[in-house]
């Protein structure tokens, strides 16, 4: 009999943690699992998702414009749904990822869930107290109770040990973020240096600028192409006017498919003041770009191994980044292609669903 793996995500509206399923989706389905994705709403992902898999949602899209009541709608409806789930399908393994369906999970399971249906529980960002307010609790109680728990990063992992105050088991794995598209594409002529991700705070844009701003002293034609769209793009524009960037960067909006611009650049920036993972890291280190990141919490010193395949520098230190680009573009021989290249491929996603199976299967 085919052994069922439900995967629970929020929605799929966007966002890294739900690609990862969508992703581990596929996997999972040539593995000759029944595969359900399970959601609120969206299909942003819907053209990658394979046609063997079953998405089952509440709604095609979100029923509100306000983000407080679709949450609201979220959290009063999911669990009728995840009763229908655990009591019906009866699944042999139920993934959740993002807190709010990670808390859900765990007390709709604990509630209706079948001994044959292991739960596991997947944290997807470094524990920040900000972001969690009244969850605090129920939170704690979950991660410390929890049989099954994986992290995508040692950082991650270790904010949650810090975060329930005792020693919990907690198995890491990364993201299935390798990119090993061939296909071809058009030159690029320009010098440049390239950054993607969402134009919000936690990515620090400000501070990218301001080392960019050193480096192209020594480099005046270089540029820096931003892909991204965000709440930050009218500040990041007028900073970019008052560092006399004009002709240096340019935001380029969102890109369906960054490939182009990663193959003909000569490396990646990250920022970041915190990461879950940084899934961009390793579609840069897919084309062999060396990456420039600051050493914030969650996945990059994990993913470049203490500046191996590129240079961590000081989290919201412009001059520190500033003289790690300048290192990397002084120094292109010591990052060399083959070896990043062969660094992202331990992030493929047969590596990575070979590790999820192995945690999830294992009795």
């Amino acid at each position: 009999m085919t052994r069922k793996i439900f995967l629970y995500v929020p929605t799929l509206v966007g966002g890294g943690a739900e690609k990862v399923f969508v992703l581990l989706s596929k996997y999972f389905l040539t593995q000759g699992y029944d595969v359900t994705i399970l959601c609120a709403y969206g299909n942003v992902y819907q053209e990658i998702i394979p046609s063997k898999v079953k998405v089952m949602r509440l709604c095609k899209k979100s029923p509100f414009k306000n983000k407080k009541l679709n949450l609201l709608f979220r959290l009063l409806c999911m669990p009728f749904l995840l009763l229908k789930v655990l009591v019906i399908h009866k699944p042999n393994f139920f993934m959740a990822t993002v807190h709010e369906a990670n808390l859900l999970s765990y007390f709709c399971y604990k509630i209706f869930g079948s001994k044959k249906t292991k739960l596991i529980i997947r944290l997807a960002n470094i524990f920040e107290p900000a972001t969690i307010g009244k969850l605090s609790a129920p939170l704690k109680y979950v991660i410390s109770n929890s049989k099954y728990l994986i992290a995508n990063s040692p950082d991650t992992a270790h904010s949650y040990i810090q975060f329930v105050g005792k020693k919990i088991d907690i198995n890491i794995i990364g993201n299935p973020a390798y990119n090993n598209s061939k296909k071809e594409e058009e030159v690029i002529s320009d010098n440049y240096l390239i950054a993607v991700g969402r134009l919000e705070p936690q990515k620090n844009y400000i501070l990218m600028l301001e080392a960019f701003h050193l480096v192209i002293k020594k480099y005046p034609d270089l540029k820096l192409f931003i892909l991204g769209t965000g709440s930050l793009e009218s500040e990041i524009i007028s900073n970019i006017k008052s560092l006399n960037l004009v002709e240096n960067v340019e935001l380029k909006g969102f890109v369906k498919n960054p490939s182009f611009y990663y193959k003909n650049a000569k490396a990646f920036i990250l920022s970041s003041d915190f990461e879950g993972f940084g899934n961009v890291i390793i579609e840069a280190m897919s084309h062999g770009l060396p990456v420039i990141s600051a050493k914030c919490p969650g996945g990059p010193n994990f993913i470049l191994n203490r500046s191996e395949f590129g240079e961590l520098c000081e989290v919201k230190n412009p001059k520190a980044m500033a003289t790690a680009i300048l290192r990397v573009l002084n120094n292109p021989e010591k990052y060399p292609k083959e070896a990043i290249i062969k660094r992202a491929k331990d992030f493929s996603l047969e590596k990575i669903g070979e590790e999820y199976l192995r945690v999830i299967t294992d009795s």
